[in-house]
């Protein structure tokens, strides 16, 4: 069977970055003293903690009344784990195309969990589950949706089938 990232975090399946770099935390005061990048996914990112203006998407217009501040400290996080661990029997996984971010630990453990019941049938109630096993689960969840559909809707994929896509997802993270 082959491994989950999301069931397994303690033999690497969390989003969190090994404790030498986490350790490092954020240095120069996150996001807002560096060059902001262009790139959808950084926009998106940006979109996601409410630092730029949301795209007119009625999905993520639902998603922002759900919004709650989040006390967790920043640190270094990969923000697109899931499809970019590499598992072999007997072996630590190997995590490949770093996405680095400058957020909660919880955040990144969200995107994971968002990604598998979005893209890998994961089930809602199982990614609500797992949210709440963390610190400021849920909210996690709604910001790692955000982030996911506005990277879609940046990139011009997001359609009828995409929003149908992430539905269950969406209406569980707004229960």
């Amino acid at each position: 069977m082959r491994a989950r990232p999301w069931s397994a975090p303690d033999s690497g399946g969390s989003a969190r970055i090994p404790p030498l770099l986490s350790r490092a935390g954020c240095r120069g005061g996150g996001p807002r003293r560096r060059t902001l990048r262009p790139d959808p996914w950084a926009r998106s990112d940006r979109i996601a903690w409410e630092e730029e203006d949301f795209p007119s998407v009625r999905t993520l217009q639902h998603l922002a009344t759900a919004f709650r501040p989040v006390d967790a400290p920043a640190q270094i996080i990969h923000g697109d784990l899931l499809g970019n661990v590499m598992f072999e029997w007997g072996q630590p996984p190997a995590i490949i195309d770093w996405a680095p971010y400058c957020r909660p630990a919880g955040f990144a453990d969200a995107i994971v969990l968002a990604d598998a019941t979005c893209w890998h049938g994961l089930a809602p109630s199982d990614m609500l589950r797992l949210a709440d096993e963390r610190a400021e689960g849920r909210q996690h969840i709604v910001r790692a949706l955000v982030f996911r559909i506005a990277t879609f809707e940046l990139l011009g994929i997001w359609d009828a089938e995409m929003e149908s896509r992430h539905a269950p997802a969406v209406a569980a993270a707004l229960a």
